[in-house]
């Protein structure tokens, strides 16, 4: 079988989309990380046209709650090559790595009850990722995580990082996020072809 190549929008993508791929057994993957949601569009259907000889895992955010995440896919790529993953985030990246709600609550040593249950329902799901650190009794996930004004803090992405490759739970994360299950069974799919 070909490897699967892996196209993201930035580094934290690339984290979570490896330990997905490492998750279902796939060991080779060279990552492309696009610098960006716009550029990353931009050269979908490239990526599509390679999914002819090997097969494609693309990932990004659909960023906005009020966005059908369909028709956002249609608008990027209408004809995905039947080795072509093409999957969107709902509403972002962070929901996936909230919805492992007990690894994330170990992680930032703070008490599961205040991990969100439908992490695909927040408006804000990285503000609320930062959130939850502001509330850790780890000093070093709250300065690491959210600065003293509330906003992102300057280790954000290396924390997102670590947990994503080191602690997430991706079995218990499919339970509370329907976009990952549905990527993860897709991505299983195209892997047997």
């Amino acid at each position: 079988m070909h490897p699967f190549y892996v196209a993201v929008e930035g580094i934290a993508d690339e984290a979570v989309a490896s330990r997905i791929l490492k998750f279902l057994g796939i060991q080779h993957f060279p990552v492309i990380k696009s610098g960006g949601k716009t550029q990353l569009k931009k050269n979908i259907r490239s990526y599509n046209m390679a999914a002819n000889i090997s097969p494609w895992f693309v990932l990004t955010d659909l960023d906005s709650p009020d966005r059908c995440p369909v028709e956002y896919a249609r608008e990027w790529l209408a004809n995905p090559n039947p080795q072509m993953v093409f999957r969107i985030a709902v509403p972002e990246i962070e929901t996936w790595l909230l919805a492992s709600r007990n690894a994330l609550a170990h992680y930032m040593n703070l008490s599961v009850d205040l991990i969100p249950v439908e992490p695909e329902k927040l408006l804000k799901p990285k503000q609320e990722l930062i959130n939850l650190a502001a509330r850790s009794r780890s000093r070093g996930i709250r300065e690491d995580m959210r600065r003293a004004d509330g906003l992102i803090g300057p280790a954000y992405t290396a924390r997102v990082i670590e947990f994503a490759t080191r602690d997430w739970d991706i079995n218990e994360a499919m339970h509370y996020a329907n976009s990952l299950r549905r990527c993860v069974e897709a991505l299983r799919r195209v892997s047997k072809i």
